[in-house]
């Protein structure tokens, strides 16, 4: 989901996921793990927020690929914005000659690095903010610690294409520093383009008692399905490390319609003011 002034001007798209928020900026990632509990009758979100920038690296350009048919608005009292969903986002020449690709794959976020021809993948640099530790397991995998859990970088793979085939590049997360991190690489076709591509998993949180609710269904004469109720629309978060919000009483208004066999996502809407919304039919 693009930024179309709805969040903090830092973030370019929102990728979510069930317990996730994975913010796109032009420096990196930031991600937020969360979950909602109720603790003596009172909603508390409490999670992790995690930055991944790239050092010395700073997108020139970016887009969304592959539009979805979804549109959603965000509806305030200060003014209303209509914003688009895309299947993958791009950011072009975050080093030159380097491009991040973001998606989500089975409901995982994913990023690839990809290094052009001539350009110096062995110069990329990840640096971390907001983890409590951050080592490299003797598996290879870069587990970043938290306040809740362990968040692990895994399955990191290297290939290159030739002659339409996929050939694997040796790969290896590498500490540069306290918070740093570099890609140790095998030899690899410098005139063709390198993929680096690790998945973010998280052995994190369990709690699941957040304010969203359905409060009202309805259908129209097309097969139409429409929703509405309470829910806590995205924020973009500003500040890293571990947080704990009281929630209780601040919700928004939320609109959503399926439509089709297949029930496609067409629309949503959040409705927010200063305290408790939500909506009925």
């Amino acid at each position: 989901m693009e930024n179309k002034g709805q969040w903090h001007d830092d973030a370019l798209y929102l990728a979510r996921t069930p317990n996730l928020n994975l913010w796109v900026t032009e420096k990196g990632l930031r991600t937020e793990y969360y979950a909602n509990y109720i603790e003596k009758g009172q909603s508390i979100k409490r999670g992790q927020v995690i930055d991944m920038s790239f050092v010395g690296g700073d997108a020139l350009a970016h887009k969304g690929i592959r539009r979805l048919p979804t549109i959603t608005q965000f509806i305030r009292p200060d003014g209303t914005e209509t914003v688009r969903s895309f299947q993958e986002v791009k950011l072009n020449s975050i080093y030159r000659g380097v491009d991040l690709r973001v998606y989500n794959e089975a409901g995982r976020p994913r990023y690839d690095i990809i290094a052009s021809p001539g350009s110096k993948p062995e110069d990329i640099r990840l640096k971390f903010q907001g983890t409590s530790s951050i080592r490299v397991n003797k598996d290879g995998q870069l587990v970043l610690g938290t306040k809740d859990g362990l968040l692990e970088h895994r399955g990191l793979v290297a290939y290159q294409i030739r002659n339409g085939k996929k050939v694997k590049v040796p790969a290896a997360f590498k500490l540069a520093g306290n918070s740093t991190v570099e890609f140790e690489l095998g030899a690899y076709d410098q005139s063709l383009a390198l993929v680096i591509d690790p998945i973010v998993y998280g052995t994190y949180y369990g709690g699941d008692g957040g304010i969203d609710e359905v409060r009202a269904v309805a259908a129209d004469a097309d097969a139409g399905i429409y929703f509405t109720g309470a829910t806590q629309a995205p924020d973009f978060p500003v500040l890293f490390g571990p947080f704990s919000v009281n929630i209780t009483g601040a919700s928004d208004t939320f609109i959503a319609m399926l439509s089709g066999d297949a029930y496609v996502h067409e629309y949503s809407a959040y409705i927010g003011g200063s305290g408790r919304e939500t909506g009925k039919f």
